[in-house]
């Protein structure tokens, strides 16, 4: 599982990501070990998950950046592929909040507690609620609830995260106030970001033209167990209807999910049978509530778990660290 794959020092704000070189030895490791499976080739995909004594690896792309643009390229010229999750909202030039969040929080020279301050202050401002643990309370019971030192700087990105990506109640208020942090901190609007940092959908159809399977992270890359059935419904499988017709994803490919933050629920697992989705993502399977491990399941192909590539990797040995790794 990829994200973002960038030299941090080219751009404004800090990211948790794999370099450019190390993406390269990544991937340059896993063919020597054993196979890079093509995505679009079920056959293959089953029988690698069927048979325990072989190894095969699927490279898999989040949130549909640019920067997969070149990795992409890259793969094609070592004959190799990937299957790439943009998010509609993303490809049609609006910012997901999640990446409004990673530059809030990666911006140099401005400490994590002052966007917390910030994110505080809007939602006193507003009077906006928030939800903890099913409850509807004020932002000071907020924190009075928690023990975290807010003022450090590991539990300020903790909190602003929180906040911004579900307790504060309302969607579009936790996009208000992402969008003028945006604003405060970043001076850049919110589409002039996301022009710069997503995949158009030229580029995603040149990539699909390389071999690449262009896969879905849903409408707009929303918690799904927090959805009713209709809204994971129209989520899941309209995203697929509307990539078609934007010619970026072919009829008769696969259709490939990826749970947006790794989260799903019987509901998700419901709609995807349904569907006829062919394999689903998520990021850990201890995290998301439903554990599947029978391989002769029906819903195991909806709950494939990734390893991290941002975890766990040697740079300077340019393999996996062998303790926390298992290949």
């Amino acid at each position: 599982m990829y994200h973002y794959v960038r030299n941090n020092e080219e751009y404004d704000y800090d990211c948790y990501c794999r370099r450019i070189t190390e993406f390269e030895s990544q991937v340059d490791f896993l063919r020597k070990r054993s196979d890079i499976i093509d995505p679009k080739d079920i056959d293959k995909v089953n029988y690698f998950l069927k048979n325990d004594s072989v190894s095969g690896y699927i490279l898999s792309f989040d949130d549909g950046y640019k920067d997969h643009l070149y990795c992409a390229k890259y793969l094609e010229s070592i004959d190799s592929n990937g299957v790439f999750f943009p998010s509609l909202v993303s490809t049609n030039g609006d910012l997901l909040e999640v990446n409004g969040i990673h530059i809030l929080i990666g911006l140099r020279n401005i400490k994590q507690s002052e966007i917390l301050d910030f994110v505080i202050q809007a939602v006193k401002d507003n009077d906006y609620l928030i939800k903890k643990n099913g409850e509807v309370i004020n932002i000071d019971d907020y924190f009075s609830i928690e023990h975290e030192n807010r003022h450090d700087k590991n539990d300020s990105v903790i909190f602003i995260k929180r906040l911004l990506q579900k307790d504060i109640v309302g969607l579009e208020n936790r996009k208000k106030i992402i969008n003028e942090g945006l604003n405060t901190f970043y001076n850049q609007k919110e589409n002039d970001i996301a022009r710069n940092l997503y995949l158009s959908k030229v580029e995603l159809i040149k990539m699909r033209e390389m071999g690449m399977l262009i896969g879905s992270h849903g409408l707009t890359h929303r918690w799904l167990n927090t959805l009713s059935y209709e809204e994971q419904f129209n989520e899941i499988v309209n995203s697929f209807i509307e990539f078609e017709k934007l010619n970026i994803y072919i009829s008769g490919l696969p259709k490939v999910f990826c749970y947006p933050y790794g989260v799903y629920d019987e509901n998700t697992l419901k709609i995807c049978n349904e569907a006829r989705i062919s394999y689903s993502f998520t990021d850990d399977l201890n995290n998301c509530g439903i554990t599947i491990k029978d391989k002769s399941h029906s819903n195991y192909m909806y709950q494939l778990s990734r390893w991290d590539t941002n975890d766990y990797w040697n740079s300077e040995w340019r393999r996996p660290k062998q303790h926390n790794a298992k290949f």
